[in-house]
């Protein structure tokens, strides 16, 4: 069972059933709860076999989504795109290039890590990908680069 914008859907099959990529890493979820991750991240995810809804795979780093509703993060972690937030309330998850989002149960987003990117003259520019907007009612994120 899998949790989804207020509502319980049923999983209709066992095999892999999410799978994302960006850039370097690459990760799927399989219906077991393992992941299998390959490209620029290895992990082991047997410490979390079976507690895993969902996977999302960023620049040089991954978020898994626990059946709990919280969150765990492996891979690069320069801008603190791993340093998930506390709470057991989410209900989705995103990565970007060097940020994260998640989703919460009250329709609010959670954004960290980095908020700049260098534009075309190299110049660093705020743009605010981890600032999202104020508000809950949100029923879905996507991060991009």
């Amino acid at each position: 069972m899998f949790r989804s914008g207020g509502f319980v859907a049923k999983r209709l099959f066992a095999a892999i059933f999410v799978i994302s990529v960006i850039l370097n890493p690459l990760a799927a979820f399989a219906g077991s709860g393992s992941i299998k991750s390959w490209g620029n991240i290895a992990f082991d995810s047997s410490s979390l076999m079976g507690q895993l809804t969902s996977v999302s795979a960023g620049g040089r780093h991954s978020l898994g989504l626990k059946a709990d509703g919280s969150i765990v993060g492996w891979g690069a972690n320069d801008y603190g795109q791993v340093t998930v937030p506390a709470g057991n309330d989410f209900i989705a998850v995103a990565t970007g290039e060097n940020h994260s989002l998640a989703l919460k149960s009250d329709g609010s987003i959670v954004g960290w890590g980095n908020n700049y990117h260098y534009d075309s003259q190299g110049n660093k520019k705020w743009y605010g990908q981890a600032t999202p907007p104020a508000g809950n009612n949100f029923i879905a994120i996507a991060a991009g680069g």
